[in-house]
């Protein structure tokens, strides 16, 4: 499945409060998303493969055009299914040990 790209003025943004942090949120026809990532202008491949790995997980991902930017958003399943990830992947990193480097030269 790949990307919706629409104009940005066809969507109706809004802010919600996350985890302690406002996060952006645009609603298209009867779904909700939640904002992924902002491009420049010029970084229109960039967000065309972000949108593209994120829909290949999926979900629902659109990406927005205005006169300015690209945003990648994602439907609010995908975006909660995402951020468990993340927090799952960092919990994983925080618990491993932490490797010694061994001096050249030396036995481990």
């Amino acid at each position: 499945m790949l990307p919706t790209v629409i104009p940005e003025q066809l969507v109706r943004p809004f802010s919600f409060y996350h985890e302690g942090k406002m996060q952006g949120g645009m609603s298209h026809g009867n779904q909700l998303y939640w904002l992924v990532c902002s491009f420049e202008m010029q970084k229109r491949a960039g967000a065309y493969n972000l949108g593209c790995k994120l829909a290949h997980q999926g979900g629902q991902v659109m990406i927005t055009v205005s006169s300015s930017q690209y945003r990648v958003w994602a439907d609010m399943h995908l975006a909660a299914q995402l951020q468990s990830l993340e927090r799952r992947s960092s919990l994983e990193n925080a618990a491993k040990p932490e490797r010694q480097p061994v001096a050249l030269g030396s036995r481990a």
